[in-house]
């Protein structure tokens, strides 16, 4: 085993196993990273419950096949300009420290979100959605940041607040979204006389609302830049006092035979750290990356797949929901998420370690995907018991989902050199960014084809879950390369 891969490879061994002694994690710089984050998962996941109903604003004569189609499009616009300014935000922060660069995409991106909501037409609304996801880094700044300011002790515990952030943000801006939508036509107070009491301004811009709360969102996270709180260039960046903690927990289980081994893993990785050895021929790195964006391609198209299929009539195999109903599905999906990321998601990683519970949990939702139709079924007769088997599969998908997302993240991290992780988490944005682009043109074309088909088409709704099925059974079959045994 040549040292490269031995320093990867004992990165990657902290993750499963509870330390002996775990760091103070500083929360204050924590918490100021998760907010900037909140504000841009916010943003993204706004856009989920109105995506569909934004494209039958800008034209009302579209079939539900086309809206679907647009839909899929408007919501993969940010993605894809993520995907293009990916690396350098990733660059930016190695050279110039991510708390400066982390504070200017933040700012950025709340500007460019408040221009989205004066969008007219469904051109302007993907020009001005392009724009958002140009300037958005934290997709890619925010991992980095994360590992910067923990060791291998409390890694498991930094990135759990991914989730917590993730959870939060998707847990209230799809349902407040619906709220503030097109108050013109949905608030009651308007509805029986619209054209004389509702505002001309939000008559013409219908989105506006459901789009200028991300400012207030963005203004704590830029006053705690100010203040100081995202201290994250000042990390510790010293591997080799993880590495010593580790042997301390290897000596209590192992003997000394295990600390004369882990000495000599601490004199490897010494020489590691002065050499120069590129992050991109690393065989673990590039496994690790292929992996998170792969998980990345396959949550999102299930995650975007998901509120056009609920948007769409039951005759053309969907729920036939609202934009509330969908919010409300959001705001559930996000408190699954949150409760879990504060309560299970470390003790489990610590207990059976974030490479054994992948696979694990992308099972699950290989599992869980094809089980959907059930509640188009039940639908036709009564939207209760369709209530009831979505929410049963929303939290199987609420509770995987963070293993998924945030374990591959975890993993990526914790292989990849500390001097490169903007780096690395840059080129892996880039590719990652560019399956968020994809996933919804590929959710709109999986449910646009469902409506397409005549009703009596065997497994109408059964082989768009079927498709984003396969792709977690693959994934599962793939993250058995990141077992180290």
């Amino acid at each position: 085993m040549d040292s490269s891969h031995l320093a990867t490879t004992l990165r990657m061994r902290r993750l499963l196993a509870q330390p002996a002694d775990e760091t103070p994690l500083a929360w204050r710089t924590v918490g100021a990273i998760q907010l900037f984050s909140v504000a841009s998962t916010a943003a993204t996941t706004a856009l989920f419950s109105i995506a569909y109903f934004m494209a039958r604003h800008f034209d009302r004569e579209l079939s539900e096949h086309a809206l679907a189609l647009r839909a899929g499009v408007l919501t993969s616009i940010k993605p894809a300009a993520s995907a293009v300014s990916a690396f350098a935000w990733g660059a930016m922060g190695d050279r110039f420290g991510f708390a400066r660069i982390i504070a200017l995409s933040g700012a950025a991106h709340a500007a460019a979100t408040v221009a989205f909501g004066f969008s007219a037409s469904f051109g302007a609304a993907c020009a001005l959605r392009a724009v958002q996801g140009c300037v958005d880094g934290m997709v890619v700044m925010q991992k980095p940041a994360l590992a910067l300011v923990s060791d291998g002790t409390n890694a498991a515990s930094a990135f759990a607040t991914t989730g917590v952030a993730y959870g939060t943000a998707s847990a209230f801006a799809p349902a407040l979204s619906a709220l503030l939508a097109e108050p013109c036509t949905s608030w009651a107070r308007f509805e029986r006389d619209a054209a004389s009491s509702c505002p001309k301004f939000l008559a013409r811009y219908p989105f506006f609302l459901s789009n200028v709360w991300i400012l207030a969102l963005a203004l704590p996270a830029l006053v705690a830049f100010w203040r100081g709180w995202l201290d994250v260039d000042d990390a510790d960046e010293d591997v080799v006092v993880e590495l010593e903690l580790l042997s301390v927990n290897d000596d209590d289980s192992a003997g000394s035979g295990a600390k004369d081994g882990a000495s000599k893993c601490v004199e490897n990785q010494k020489i590691v750290e002065n050499q120069d050895v590129p992050w991109f021929r690393d065989v673990n790195v590039k496994t690790a990356i292929a992996s998170q964006v792969g998980c990345t391609f396959v949550v999102l198209t299930g995650a975007e797949t998901t509120p056009l299929w609920m948007a769409t009539s039951i005759q053309s195999g969907g729920l036939g929901w609202t934009s509330v109903d969908i919010g409300l599905f959001g705001t559930v999906m996000g408190f699954t998420i949150l409760f879990f990321q504060i309560f299970l998601f470390t003790k489990l990683v610590r207990r059976f370690g974030i490479v054994t519970l992948l696979p694990f949990a992308l099972a699950i939702n290989a599992v869980v995907f094809p089980l959907h139709p059930i509640a188009h079924e039940l639908a036709k007769r009564s939207k209760s018991l369709a209530w009831a088997v979505v929410i049963i599969l929303g939290f199987a998908r609420g509770m995987s989902g963070p293993i998924i997302m945030g374990g591959s993240s975890l993993i990526l991290n914790n292989a990849s050199p500390r001097r490169a992780l903007g780096a690395v988490n840059g080129f892996s944005g880039t590719f990652s960014n560019a399956g968020r682009a994809i996933a919804p043109l590929l959710g709109g074309a999986l449910v646009a084809m469902m409506v397409s088909m005549k009703p009596s088409t065997p497994g109408r709704t059964v082989w768009p879950f079927m498709v984003i099925s396969l792709g977690f059974l693959s994934l599962t079959l793939y993250s058995r390369k990141l077992s180290l045994e």
